[in-house]
């Protein structure tokens, strides 16, 4: 039987019941399958030709013009620099991104914006029915994240998009997204350990992994890396035959290059966008702007263009170093808004690997005394101004995936707020309600023993008297409200796991509330899923 397409001209209220099975349909797609079965990952790439064929999108892989990007920290960065730089320039732009913070939609934007739900349901239900129709022992239904990028590669195509840039998932060269045959030039950001029990416990093997990506004949970019993956990189440019050059600096085009995103770190993303950019213009000439010409001139002058610099500055990435201040009113869209909590500062950022929690931990350490201080926005934010006499009270939410080691992103991260002298009034641990097991959020209490292991690790690391008197210091400026029922709060310390993410937030909103002499910063860090889960329960916070 023909599969049957979402009818775009559903009413809102069956659209929203249409949409609440597409997220049960994505749910049964996601598999328990261990990713260190290396067997299993180069089967299921291979399946991926297969299903690109039963959706018949080799044509649309031909037509698409891509920007394809790996890399260990700051490739969903990079790719929104790209994409921010692109629409400034008039281009009619797709992204591709993971995870998503809130709604799955996220991953996949048009004009930089989520794909609406309608476009969303019309092109779910096509692909997912034509893909169930003709499913066999051999090649049954592929696995989420593998369906959502055939999804995305289907809607850029069907929208028309002028370039879809495209943020690899996990590794490179055995990537779904790495289906497409012949990107228009491919970018690797920084590489580090990640992942390693499927792309390998050195960097030159998790850099030839992310190399895969590389295409004969394709120009290759890379940030400056370590050497030992730097070799990888420029073997496997080599060996396939393509062109790979190490990006220049942003400040090679002036001091005064702004961009959007906090963190020294991001200017070395900044700068591979910059180039990827370029070398897009002058590889697809009949897609570029009209600018192009003269954009180039002034490239090759050491000068940004005019949209480039608008890009990168207007470039925003939630959930990455992002300042969310409570006092804001909060609503999704359809949504009443809800009052905020004046005084009450959320520092988000999901970074979740070694390098990146230091990252983190430098821009909380300014980002913190900034709003401390009066900031930009502080005043409207009911944050008072400079020297207004309240104490600051900071407080860490923190959690990660039990694959990884929680000393090995903890550590970084008390080295760099006792470097800065940051003071933790309280560590508090809690489980997301989002797990990856399903689209869906969980709600509710959620089994903290992962918690309890993620809390001792924290006390372990700030045990010693230079390490408390520097980070985790349980002396709090005033007395606070009693923590929720359920909370397993450590004698003698700061720290402590909390029943649920819902009732540590309550509580977060209660401290601002009752002590209105102090300005209560939380640093929300160590997971996406974590920053995820706490941007969407603000929104429906009363």
């Amino acid at each position: 039987p023909p599969s049957r397409a979402f009818d775009m001209s559903t009413p809102m209220e069956d659209e929203d019941a249409e949409y609440a099975r597409a997220l049960d349909a994505l749910s049964s797609m996601i598999t328990q399958v261990k990713r260190s079965d290396g067997l299993n990952w180069e089967s299921a790439f291979a399946a991926m030709h297969t299903y690109v064929d039963r959706l018949e999108l080799g044509a649309a892989l031909g037509r698409l013009s891509v920007i394809h990007v790996a890399g260990t920290k700051g490739k969903g960065s990079t790719c929104a620099f790209v994409e921010s730089i692109l629409r400034k320039q008039g281009l009619r732009t797709g992204l591709f991104t993971s995870p998503h913070l809130v709604d799955v939609r996220e991953r996949i934007r048009l004009g930089g914006r989520p794909v609406s739900r309608t476009t969303f349901l019309h092109h779910f239900w096509w692909a997912h029915d034509r893909l169930k129709e003709t499913a066999t022992e051999e090649h049954p239904m592929p696995a989420y994240f593998r369906f959502i990028t055939l999804l995305a590669l289907r809607i850029f195509d069907a929208e028309a998009v002028d370039v879809a840039v495209l943020e690899v998932g996990l590794g490179g060269r055995l990537d779904a997204t790495n289906v497409v045959p012949k990107p228009a030039v491919c970018g690797i950001s920084s590489l580090g350990y990640d992942h390693m029990e499927l792309l390998g416990y050195t960097l030159r093997e998790i850099a030839w992994e992310k190399a895969g990506i590389i295409k004969a004949g394709v120009p290759a970019y890379t940030s400056p890396q370590p050497e030992e993956a730097h070799g990888s990189l420029r073997r496997r440019a080599d060996e396939v035959g393509a062109p790979l050059e190490v990006t220049q600096p942003l400040d090679a085009y002036g001091g005064d290059v702004k961009i959007g995103l906090a963190g020294e770190h991001q200017r070395t993303n900044a700068a591979l966008a910059v180039q990827l950019c370029r070398t897009w213009a002058l590889r697809v000439p009949s897609a570029a702007p009209p600018s192009a010409a003269s954009d180039e001139q002034e490239l090759l002058s050491g000068r940004l263009p005019q949209a480039y610099r608008e890009g990168l500055a207007e470039t925003s990435w939630p959930g990455r170093a992002q300042v969310l201040h409570a006092a804001a009113r909060e609503g999704a869209v359809g949504e009443t808004p809800v009052p905020g909590v004046p005084g009450l500062t959320f520092f988000l950022d999901g970074a979740h690997t070694p390098e990146s929690t230091a990252h983190c931990g430098q821009w909380y350490a300014d980002a913190s005394a900034s709003v401390a201080a009066g900031g930009a926005g502080a005043l409207a934010a009911g944050l008072g101004g400079p020297n207004d006499g309240r104490a600051v009270q900071r407080m860490m939410l923190f959690n990660c995936k039990e694959e990884r080691d929680p000393r090995k992103l903890l550590e970084p991260l008390v080295g760099e707020l006792s470097r800065r002298g940051v003071h933790m009034h309280r560590a508090l641990f809690v489980a997301p309600e989002s797990t990856g097991i399903t689209v869906k959020p969980t709600e509710g209490t959620m089994d903290a023993t992962w918690q309890l292991s993620l809390r001792h690790t924290w006390d372990d690391l700030t045990s010693n008297a230079a390490s408390r008197a520097a980070v985790a210091s349980p002396a709090v400026p005033v007395q606070q409200p009693a923590l929720p029922p359920g909370t397993d709060l450590a004698p003698g310390s700061g720290s402590a796991v909390l029943p649920s993410l819902a009732a540590a937030l309550d509580w977060l909103r209660l401290c601002a509330r009752e002590q209105r002499q102090v300005k209560v910063q939380v640093l929300v860090t160590g997971s996406l899923y974590l920053v995820g889960d706490v941007l969407r329960l603000l929104k429906r916070m009363p």
